[in-house]
């Protein structure tokens, strides 16, 4: 069991822009697919609140993409978990997909993560609308990709 993770997320718009981005810490989980699945779950909320009808959960955990794209119950411990993504996802989202990413491709989210270790004291971290500038600089650099 992992005493401590730290999860992150970002909402992006239809352009790739983030438009959210959160970070903060959990205790006592069994996994770093617990993380993703804690970070799914908070992007979601929070993408609900803004008022999002059409999301695409991205996730470097092939784990958890696989259970969340697979209608059956899942007995593994991560049931109730991924049961509670699927809720919100149906209930909130007119329209929503998963999508298993690469790390590379997850860069943002893994640095809002890392981010967390300062969150201990003060909270999670959510940011809307004004981005902190190490957040603009991650996305526009993945928008345009990898230099040559």
């Amino acid at each position: 069991m992992l005493t401590q993770i730290w999860v992150g997320f970002v909402i992006r718009n239809h352009l790739g822009n983030a438009v959210a981005a959160g970070s903060g810490s959990a205790d006592f989980l069994m996994s770093v697919q617990h993380a993703e699945a804690i970070a799914c779950i908070e992007g979601l909320e929070f993408a609900s609140t803004l008022g999002m009808r059409r999301v695409i959960v991205e996730t470097d955990a092939a784990l958890v993409a696989k259970l969340l794209s697979n209608p059956t119950y899942d007995r593994s411990v991560l049931g109730p978990l991924i049961g509670e993504i699927r809720i919100l996802m149906y209930n909130n989202f007119s329209e929503c997909s998963v999508s298993h990413v690469s790390r590379v491709c997850n860069v943002v989210a893994d640095t809002l993560a890392a981010m967390g270790l300062n969150c201990n004291d003060d909270g999670p971290r959510l940011w809307q609308e004004q981005m902190p500038d190490f957040v603009t600089l991650l996305v526009s650099s993945d928008l345009t990709g990898p230099s040559v």
